[in-house]
């Protein structure tokens, strides 16, 4: 008799979690990724007219601090856009996921305020002298962007190198603190 009462109150909480998880929205939050108009950290800005965001559109993953796997993806972006000089895009947090959900909540507690795109600079060439001297990321790929505590901090900020031979020609020219190797 103990073990029937067992299996049916563990169907009830089953049954609660279920209808309670298929119900629960996830949550929103919007972002700015990028502010053309703002110098780095690292004395550069990235030029929105010159990011391709086909790959991160057709894979929009928000990543936790950049970090690289599956269990690092802690939702999606939704709605990316330029208004003006700015990138935004709306955060959809995977509620189903532990992780996930504390960022979230962080987010929402106004804890954790910052976002970082993860870049590809292709090559060198691509970081051009402006008129007021200062350097611009004038072509690059957008891959991701990371929920981070220190927006554009040596941590959050990350650019990716897509082939060894571009690696090898950005650390020989005095940007390995940039990629964080």
């Amino acid at each position: 008799m103990y073990s029937f009462f067992t299996t049916i109150f563990k169907l009830e909480i089953t049954s609660e979690y279920l209808r309670h998880k298929s119900t629960k929205k996830m949550s929103r939050h919007k972002f700015v990724l990028n502010d053309e108009t703002k110098v780095n950290q690292y004395g550069f800005r990235v030029r929105n007219s010159g990011l391709d965001l086909a790959r991160f559109k057709a894979n929009p993953v928000i990543l936790d601090f950049h970090m690289q796997g599956n269990r690092s993806v802690i939702g999606r972006w939704e709605e990316i856009q330029f208004e003006g000089s700015l990138l935004t895009a709306v955060a959809f947090f995977d509620d189903g996921d532990y992780n996930a959900r504390e960022i979230a909540r962080k987010v929402e507690d106004g804890f954790l305020r910052g976002a970082s795109l993860g870049l590809n600079p292709y090559s060198m060439s691509n970081f051009v002298i402006a008129p007021d001297d200062i350097y611009d990321l004038v072509q690059s790929e957008a891959l991701e962007a990371s929920i981070v505590p220190i927006p554009n901090n040596a941590n959050a900020l990350k650019l990716y190198a897509a082939t060894d031979d571009v690696l090898k020609e950005l650390q020989e020219n005095e940007v390995s603190e940039i990629l964080l190797m």
